[in-house]
């Protein structure tokens, strides 16, 4: 058999994603934070991105990555929806989008897990040198 090329995804995995969050600890400030963005694991509409890009070799979600950056000296000072407001009559029609997701959000996610479960297909995280 010839050669064949194997095509390897470039993005962290797990042991590589919390190597990555101690090294950003050590240039963190004490009052610093650390953003991130990525497909929502938990969110059924987060196929399309976490599947259609070749970097995105593991899935996490907010509880997956504080127990990944729990052990780094990190903690997770929250979960959201990311949100971005166009200027003028589109922002009030976006507020209005938003405002409808949100409660659909809250309802389904009372429903199922008993709290608000964050459901867009990529989600922001943010984490914080623990107390």
């Amino acid at each position: 058999m010839g050669n064949r090329s194997r095509i390897r995804p470039s993005g962290p995995s797990r042991p590589s994603a919390a190597a990555l969050l101690t090294a950003a600890l050590g240039l963190l400030g004490p009052d610093g934070r650390i953003l991130l963005r990525f497909p929502n694991g938990q969110s059924p509409f987060s196929g399309l991105y976490q599947n259609g890009d070749l970097t995105h070799v593991s899935r996490f979600t907010p509880a997956s990555l504080r127990q990944l950056a729990e052990p780094c000296g990190l903690e997770l000072a929250g979960a959201f929806n990311h949100r971005s407001m166009p200027p003028g009559l589109r922002a009030l029609k976006r507020r209005a989008a938003y405002w409808v997701r949100d409660m659909v959000e809250t309802v389904l996610g009372l429903v199922y897990f008993g709290r608000r479960v964050p459901l867009d297909p990529n989600i922001v995280v943010v984490l914080r040198r623990k107390a």
